[in-house]
């Protein structure tokens, strides 16, 4: 997910349905998130306060920094690609 709920606490968890692949075909997805704790984060802005939200899904692992709005900051998959925002616009 690039934007989670917003105003989430250490502590919560929730799960989320999507799809994905599974071989060549699509199935539906489950993805259970937990919000661990409030962290400073570099980011290409500068300096940001992000809660760090473990999620697994399917036995692969992400952990994801997002603000107080809910917007992804940095994500990160274990074995995978990581991304991380570049630009952050007034709004």
């Amino acid at each position: 997910a690039l934007a989670h709920p917003p105003g989430l606490r250490p502590g919560d968890a929730w799960t989320t349905r999507g799809l994905g692949l599974a071989g060549l075909a699509l199935a539906e997805r489950i993805t259970v998130h937990r919000a661990e704790a409030e962290e400073r984060i570099a980011t290409a802005a500068g300096p940001a306060t992000a809660l760090r939200i473990a999620s697994t899904a399917q036995g692969t692992a992400a952990t994801a920094w997002v603000d107080a709005r809910g917007t992804v900051l940095r994500l990160r998959t274990a074995g995978g690609p990581g991304l991380e925002l570049e630009r952050v616009v007034a709004g």
